[in-house]
């Protein structure tokens, strides 16, 4: 509805500066409140100053909202394009509308003089098709554009052309088929689309066509030309031109090391590098400079042309670094190369494993080693190497990632342990890394360890320090039951990672070494594989490096068929974990000498001479802040006593850990209002802590 129509239903309407004024009809108005004017687009914009709203006042002129709204010229029909196959059957119909539209319609089959206004079951072909065949036949030369009316204005020249429906749309492998053995000159639109569909349709048809040109129209006489309608039909170009400047034009070859997009590239954020593999299939990292040079040699140009902000590479650098930046590359410990996306992290694996497949075959020599260094006359501990080992390899090799228990060695000086740690390395991959500084806290940088599956400590300098023993415990505790690690490397904000990852350690079994282990408490005694090595001859030769060098060689040829035997082993079920796969186990001589380190130990001892270091060795009952007190007076341990009990309840948190591991001397009992400490006297025939007196 129009303006006037609207103010012929009012009252007291008036002129004013920026549209009119007159009566509103939603209320007894008075004073002329309601304003009319009209928006940009032809909208009939209203405002009650009273505060009428708009379905009110337009309810009370007998109109609705829509009337408010410029009514839409109907589209007209102004041109069609016949689309056919080889035979000059029509298929469909892409029409031309005004204002400016294209819509598709297909002859109804069922309804000759009516049209269906989709293109459910038609293949898409290209526009004239029975001339491209006939061009073909006479080797003449098929123009392709963008657009009918392009075409058509080829057309008029005599000429044979052609579009794909849609113009610079997808081209699809129908219309390639349709110009196998043609001659095929591209007129691009004049303009960065134009040009890239130009490229696209040419190397569709690279192959395929006998001959390829992509032929850039110049500007006419002055005049700016952006396609062949432009050209022929606007500006009245010839034939004799178009020949002339077809004839300057090279034929099209593709550019082989000029990439379609960025997909194949990748933007490391932190580094600010630019990845790509080279001819060995090696991810290489380079500076912006460096990767310029390599676009270029690519074919981008790396100078603006007029008209340009930007160069061409430098383009596809910004787009690269919008849409292919990642937050972790390198290797991933337990994953293969390629990109994953973990807890919202992009990850670029750069190197992958090399895991070793299983082979029948023997395997002596490392069944020699292995029974050798794990020899005991009590207790047989393969069983668990084998068990361990085997959860581990079928975890990397499947990539269906279990955790698994910290596997520590404990034995003489050069007995065989680092070498079953190598095999280890073998087994997981290949990769290793020293974890124990940050293990210790003596580094808040990690990023190393997630390069390898196998953490490997080997007879470290160790802390007799318990704060260092405890985080020491408390790392292994998060390598060995947590999914997911915080990686942090050097001038990088760390990231959440899911490595696959197998700890192992060995050490010198004398006291002051075996203290690099932390103590063993319920929250990390199922972590821990503590198994005793021995000292034993080695099967082959090893003095010389020769000889190592051939020992090296034959346990490396065994592998695969430990391997097949470890594949085809059961597990035992009384060694099960629902866990881990195989159950924890400390070697009991192991385990006690550990426990000797540990400050609830070293309390007993004191308790054992403050308490019961006298002739008459009673039954003592307190709370543990009474034991404290007394420890804490005692004229010889005073200082030991106060250094050892030096934070909130530490008396009560090592009685605790006693009464676990001593329960006939050690006892709780509790109340509402109190919690009272028994504590036996030592008895040689009932304790077996190692410190008792």
């Amino acid at each position: 509805m129009t303006i006037d129509e609207i103010l012929s239903r009012l009252q007291g309407v008036k002129k004013i500066a920026g549209g009119w004024q007159s009566l509103c009809p939603a209320h007894d108005d008075k004073n002329a409140s309601l304003s009319i004017s009209e928006g940009d687009d032809g909208k009939i914009l209203l405002h009650c100053h009273a505060g009428c709203i708009n379905e009110a006042i337009v309810a009370a002129i007998n109109l609705k909202m829509t009337d408010l709204f410029v009514p839409k010229a109907k589209p007209e029909l102004v041109e069609t394009y016949d689309y056919t196959d080889t035979e000059d059957k029509l298929l469909y119909q892409i029409c031309r509308f005004s204002p400016k539209d294209f819509r598709q319609r297909r002859p109804d089959p069922e309804h000759p003089d009516k049209w269906l206004w989709n293109m459910n079951g038609i293949d898409r072909v290209l526009y004239r098709l029975p001339d491209i065949v006939a061009a073909k036949a006479l080797n003449r030369v098929v123009f392709v554009v963008e657009g009918e009316k392009d075409a058509s204005a080829i057309k008029g020249l005599g000429l044979c052309a052609t579009t794909a429906p849609g113009g610079a749309g997808k081209w699809l492998p129908q219309y390639t088929k349709s110009l196998i053995g043609a001659i095929v000159y591209i007129i691009p639109d004049k303009d960065k689309p134009g040009r890239e569909y130009a490229s696209q349709v040419a190397t569709a048809l690279n192959g395929k066509a006998k001959l390829i040109k992509i032929v850039e129209l110049p500007d006419r006489n002055g005049h700016k030309v952006k396609d062949a309608y432009d050209y022929f039909i606007t500006n009245s170009g010839t034939i004799e031109e178009l020949r002339e400047i077809a004839s300057k034009t090279p034929y099209w070859k593709p550019e082989e090391s000029k990439p379609e997009s960025v997909e194949e590239f990748y933007y490391d954020k932190n580094q600010k590098e630019y990845l790509l593999r080279n001819k060995r299939e090696v991810w290489l990292a380079l500076t912006e400079a460096q990767f310029k040079k390599e676009l270029a040699r690519r074919g981008f140009r790396t100078r603006t042309e007029r008209g340009e902000n930007v160069s061409e590479a430098d383009e596809f650098i910004m787009d690269l670094r919008d849409t292919q930046d990642v937050d972790y590359v390198g290797p991933l410990a337990g994953y293969p190369t390629g990109i994953y996306e973990i807890l919202g992290n992009r990850i670029l694996v750069t190197k992958q494993p090399s895991i070793i497949e299983p082979a029948a075959g023997k395997w002596e020599t490392i069944d020699a080693v292995i029974s050798g260094l794990l020899f005991d006359e009590k207790h047989d501990q393969r069983d668990y190497l084998f068990g361990w080992l085997k959860i581990a390899y079928d975890s990397v090799r499947s990539k269906h990632y279990r955790p698994g228990q910290a596997l520590a060695l404990c034995g003489p000086h050069n007995c065989g342990k680092s070498l079953i740690q190598q095999i280890i390395t073998v087994i997981l991959g290949g990769r290793s890394a020293k974890p124990y500084d940050y293990m210790v806290d003596s580094t808040n940088f990690n990023s190393e360890m997630f390069k390898a599956e196998h953490l490997c400590i080997e007879d470290e300098a160790a802390s007799t320090d318990i704060r260092a023993r405890r985080a020491f415990g408390a790392q292994i505790k998060q390598i060995t039951a947590c999914d997911t690690q915080r990686c942090h490397k050097k001038h990088c904000e760390a990231i959440t990672l899911s490595p696959f990852w197998r700890l192992s350690i060995s050490i010198n079994d004398e006291p002051e070494n075996l203290m690099v282990l932390p103590p063993i408490d319920n929250s990390i005694e199922d972590k821990l594989i503590i198994l005793r090595s021995t000292s034993f001859p080695m099967p082959m030769p090893s003095e010389t490096s020769e000889e190592r060098a051939a020992f090296w060689a034959q346990l490396m040829a065994e592998v695969p068929a430990f391997l097949d035997y470890l594949v085809n082993w059961n597990i035992p079920q009384k060694l099960r974990s629902q866990r881990y796969g195989v159950t924890h186990w400390h070697h009991p001589d192991l385990l006690s000498e550990i426990d000797s380190f540990a400050p609830e130990y070293r309390l007993l001892t004191i308790i054992d001479r403050v308490l019961f270091g006298g002739e008459l060795s009673l039954t003592w009952t307190g709370s543990a802040e009474d034991l404290q007190i007394k420890l804490t007076a005692d004229n010889d341990y005073s200082y030991d006593a106060r250094k050892l009990l030096s934070w909130s309840n530490a008396a009560g948190t090592y009685l605790g850990r006693l009464a676990k591991k001593h329960p006939g001397r050690f006892s709780l009992t509790r109340t509402q209002t109190s919690r009272s400490w028994t504590i036996e006297p030592p008895r040689e025939e009932t304790d077996n802590s190692p410190n008792a007196v």
